[in-house]
């Protein structure tokens, strides 16, 4: 579920003549479990008004925002320590004032500024986020479409705040995807997505195509998140817009609203990406450099051979080949962990280590050449030899691709290495992922079936292996 939770109540108390803001949430149970902020206001100081509009300004963030009581804590502490706090508006018609009702409210450029800083979680002395501009924004929310009043209307969608659903959403996306996934979506949504729309108040239901493209107007005119000079590009229009849609699609599916605004907006046209890829001389020439062997044996070799990706080849085990048939099974994975995620399991070297791949159709059988397969069966005796000198300490999940010590290289050692190698047989610097281009390219030069190649290396379009140096024609 990702609706809209019980609204939180507070008061305003005091404790040691200061001002204390107290929250009351709940437990599974339903028993109340207020938990305190303290505001550093003394009574004495005339602060009380300041005490009042901090307390609403608190459940404004936790009601409306379904942000995080601890950054929350922190920024009623900022603008305590300010002396002032952000007005809280409200989005009412004409209409709706003569009869005492009201909509929900809509987050000020003050309170956004406060709460949205360059991490997404508002915490003390973070830098404020690039993205947000509000006087721009502001502009956009004049023009733009306004929420509207519900009455009376049975679809979820309607009541629950549009940054609310989006919150909660992402915490459902934890267990659902691989967290590297987790933190791309996560940077999109915590530090353009959630920001962006949280100056307009509006529901789930209000939101339409006109805010979408507004939206991503604003995106290719913003500055950028890391500061550098200059606009983004459509490209990563394009990531926020799949991180988005897919958002809005499962509220559809789950029947909050009536049709996914994101579906109808199409975002720029993305610039082609040519990938770069040696020819059969020059993974000749990178092989016989020879100092790749120094690191975890032909770790880059078999990349290269098989056109798996990095975690796929890292991911390689002793148990997925089989010497009968000559087959390797890509069914595990080693990834570079985000510390910052509590759920994600890591070991001592901060890897991410699972039995999934990325996709379903990257869970696939490979044939092994006799030629490989010889070296296959010699790197597994070694280790077993290792294994059998240093005990079972050594390499205990017998994985191919390990150093002397029987450590698995790491992700990031791997990409640089690959470039040094490069560099040293005197071959074009390119990306370790374009390695599968290249094998994919040998292996139309070979006469393999493009059907068979696409197969083996699912990731390559069929498009892109047929335009490979020109062998359409």
């Amino acid at each position: 579920m990702y609706g809209c939770q019980k609204e939180l109540s507070g008061s305003l108390q005091v404790k040691r003549d200061k001002y204390v803001i107290y929250v009351n949430f709940y437990d599974g149970g339903g028993k109340r479990r207020p938990k305190q902020i303290h505001t550093g206001l003394c009574v004495k100081g005339y602060n009380k008004r300041l005490a009042e509009d901090l307390k609403d300004l608190a459940l404004h963030m936790l009601n409306n925002e379904n942000a995080d009581f601890e950054n929350v804590k922190s920024a009623i502490l900022k603008q305590a320590k300010i002396g002032m706090a952000p007005k809280v508006e409200t989005a009412v018609t004409v209409a709706e004032e003569s009869c005492g009702l009201c909509i929900q409210p809509v987050v000020t450029a003050e309170i956004a500024t406060t709460v949205y800083s360059k991490n997404g979680q508002g915490d003390v002395g973070d830098e404020p986020n690039p993205f947000i501009v509000p006087d721009k924004i502001m502009e956009i929310v004049n023009i733009a479409p306004k929420p509207k009043f519900h009455t009376g209307s049975a679809l979820p969608g309607d009541s629950i705040p549009l940054v609310t659903y989006l919150r909660n959403w992402m915490s459902g996306q934890k267990h659902e995807v691989n967290h590297n996934t987790y933190a791309s979506y996560e940077m999109q949504m915590s530090l353009r997505i959630i920001p962006f729309f949280s100056f307009f108040g509006l529901s789930l239901s209000d939101l339409v195509h006109t805010h979408v493209k507004m939206f991503y107007d604003y995106i290719l005119d913003a500055p950028r998140l890391d500061g550098k000079s200059g606009k983004v590009s459509s490209t990563t229009v394009h990531r926020v817009h799949s991180v988005f849609h897919k958002a809005l699609n499962d509220a559809l599916e789950g029947d909050y609203i009536v049709a996914n605004p994101v579906a109808r907006v199409h975002p720029p046209r993305e610039k082609p990406f040519s990938p770069q890829y040696y020819s059969a001389d020059q993974i000749t020439a990178f092989l016989s450099a020879g100092c790749y062997r120094r690191h975890g044996g032909n770790t880059i070799g078999a990349l290269v051979f098989f056109g798996t990706r990095r975690s796929e080849t890292l991911g390689l085990k002793e148990s997925a080949i089989n010497f009968g048939a000559n087959i390797i099974y890509i069914n595990h994975t080693v990834n570079v962990g985000q510390r910052k995620y509590d759920f994600v399991k890591m070991d001592a070297q901060g890897l991410v280590k699972e039995d999934r791949t990325k996709s379903k159709k990257s869970n696939r059988a490979l044939p092994v050449p006799e030629v490989f397969m010889d070296f296959l069966k010699r790197t597994v005796v070694r280790n077993g030899k290792l294994r059998e000198i240093f005990g079972p300490s050594w390499n205990p999940d017998g994985y191919l691709c390990v150093t002397n010590e029987g450590k698995l290289i790491h992700p990031n050692t791997m990409s640089k290495h690959y470039k040094s190698v490069a560099k040293k047989a005197g071959l074009p610097v390119n990306r370790l992922h374009d390695a599968r281009h290249s094998i994919a390219s040998l292996m139309i030069q070979n006469g393999t079936d493009i059907k068979t190649q696409h197969l083996e290396a699912p990731a390559a379009k069929v498009q892109e292996l047929i335009a490979f140096e020109g062998l359409s024609g």
